[in-house]
């Protein structure tokens, strides 16, 4: 049996949440299936993958862009140098840590594959633009590719399907075998279109334990620079940069006795948060990045990966709301309310000291220890 797996991992991605659920879907299903060939398929995201879902309206949209003198956000030279470089540091986490595709694959390609399972997931893998769909991540191989076709965890990232889209994501989910969704609330939101079959599932960095994830990790050497042996510190991971923001993690910090590292993502736009941080990590490996948050005295967040491992972990921890991409806090949202701690999505300004919240993690165990097992019953169904 052979099995390929599709999320939005490329060799060009510098994202730990990314790499990380990428790994963790593929570690998990070889471990469980050890007769099956199991692999994440690397492929290209190209205009061949697009489906046009209004034409008229795509042409518009072109249009406003090209007249509005609309341009990609800029990346500082020194962003870009440092990407190269982490990007190499990640290959190398890849290529030692996940089963991947020995070519990479375009929309024809995939069209003629010989796998006899597609899984999509997890991930923003079925993000939605106005007027356009990835026919990739929703597998749309019709008449070509005879693959049962699977959907884990498959996310939206945000909780709206634009007009235009929502008969060809119908049509495209109604050629799968199974799907479940990464957000319970997306549940809803498919049920609101007329597609009743899709299960709440976890995302797949909760289908490891603690110890799966502490035998990867690695300590940075760095980390004793600004604390000792024993250095007490909040871990921030931030996916937006704001002045502000770190102006208030920083007296939060001192308020409460802890140094500050940061593990900045690699396009923020290096103003006054370069120096912000007691300690800055540019390079941090995947497995440096589980060490600092693992042994973190807190985490301060806004990515919906650094919330949830700072729950595998047992970690205090706090999530801060994104202001620039704020369909994004749906994510976020839908995870603390299903393990019972919303008001841990805070204004880190209004917050005094640590002690003054609660991290009940019997309850909130048990609370995924049931989900857990439904989303390992939801993958041994749809393997069969």
């Amino acid at each position: 049996m052979k099995i390929g797996i599709i999320n939005m991992y490329s060799r060009n991605a510098v994202n730990y949440g990314n790499i990380l659920q990428a790994y963790a879907l593929n570690h998990y299903l070889r471990d469980k299936y050890p007769n099956a060939d199991i692999e994440t398929i690397l492929w290209k995201n190209e205009i061949s993958c697009l489906r046009i879902t209004s034409y008229t309206g795509a042409v518009k949209k072109k249009i406003r862009k090209k007249i509005s003198g609309y341009r990609q956000p800029m990346i500082h030279e020194k962003a870009k140098e440092l990407r190269q470089e982490l990007a190499k540091v990640f290959t190398s986490f890849a290529d030692s840590n996940i089963a991947l595709s020995d070519k990479t694959y375009n929309f024809y390609d995939l069209k003629h594959s010989d796998y006899d399972i597609l899984i999509v997931g997890s991930d923003i893998v079925w993000r939605q633009s106005h007027n356009i769909i990835n026919r990739v991540t929703f597998l749309d191989f019709t008449n070509a590719v005879k693959s049962k076709k699977i959907a884990y965890a498959a996310s939206f990232g945000c909780n709206y399907i634009p007009k235009e889209n929502k008969r060809y994501v119908k049509k495209y989910l109604s050629s799968f075998s199974a799907v479940s969704v990464r957000e319970a609330q997306s549940v809803d939101l498919l049920h609101q279109i007329g597609f009743d079959r899709a299960k709440h599932v976890l995302d797949p960095t909760l289908l490891l334990s603690e110890s799966d994830w502490s035998g990867i990790e690695k300590k940075p050497k760095q980390i004793e620079s600004v604390g000792g042996e024993n250095c007490r510190y909040a871990f921030v991971y931030l996916l937006e940069d704001s002045w502000e923001s770190w102006e208030q993690i920083n007296v939060f910090c001192k308020r409460n006795g802890l140094v500050s590292v940061f593990v900045p993502f690699i396009y923020l736009s290096y103003d006054g948060s370069i120096t912000a941080a007691d300690l800055r990590l540019e390079n941090c490996s995947p497995e440096e990045w589980l060490w600092l948050l693992h042994h973190a005295e807190c985490v301060i967040t806004d990515s919906f990966h650094g919330a949830v491992l700072s729950t595998v972990f047992k970690k205090k921890f706090f999530v801060i709301s994104r202001i620039n991409t704020t369909e994004l806090n749906f994510r976020m949202q839908d995870y603390l309310q299903l393990i019972g701690q919303q008001d841990k999505m805070v204004d880190i300004s209004t917050v005094g000291s640590i002690t003054d919240y609660q991290w009940d993690y019997d309850k909130i165990d048990k609370i995924l220890y049931a989900k857990k097992e439904e989303s390992i019953s939801f993958i041994n169904q749809s393997i069969g």
